[in-house]
């Protein structure tokens, strides 16, 4: 199920940015499922669009790589991404698979001559956010 809303032009300062829009997109579904989802951002880096992927369990969401760039090449303006779902147990730690999912979409956008770029995967909580790229995992 795929779920898009166009955003308002906004500047994207940082992690505590997105995890905000994702929050308030999102709402009580952080609670009881993995919500996987994708922002994306014009040159500026003001958010285009957060459009859910992926409706999981209350422990995985999986990712389609065929579904997410999908996504950001017919998004109009799209010149990059942050990936971002949420982890209802309430700890914002990664797990491995977050990990490697991170590094895998990093080096299909280096493939691709990094034309749409992902600046970060940002893992969400209610009261909290765990930013990879400013703790430099998964590739960044």
């Amino acid at each position: 199920m795929i779920m898009s809303q166009r955003l308002p032009r906004k500047g994207i300062t940082g992690a505590s940015d997105v995890a905000a829009l994702y929050r308030k997109f999102i709402g009580d579904r952080m609670e009881h499922q993995e919500v996987l989802a994708v922002l994306t951002l014009n040159t500026k880096l003001d958010a285009l669009a957060l459009t859910v992927l992926n409706v999981g369990t209350i422990t995985q969401s999986l990712c389609s790589s065929a579904a997410l760039f999908r996504e950001v090449f017919t998004r109009p303006g799209c010149a990059s991404m942050i990936l971002i779902h949420n982890h209802p147990s309430g700890y914002t730690d990664p797990s491995p698979e977050d990990i490697d999912l991170t590094v895998r979409i990093n080096q299909m956008c280096e493939l691709m001559g990094n034309e749409i770029s992902l600046l970060d995967h940002v893992i969400v909580t209610a009261g909290s956010h765990y930013s990879l790229a400013e703790r430099r995992q998964g590739g960044f």
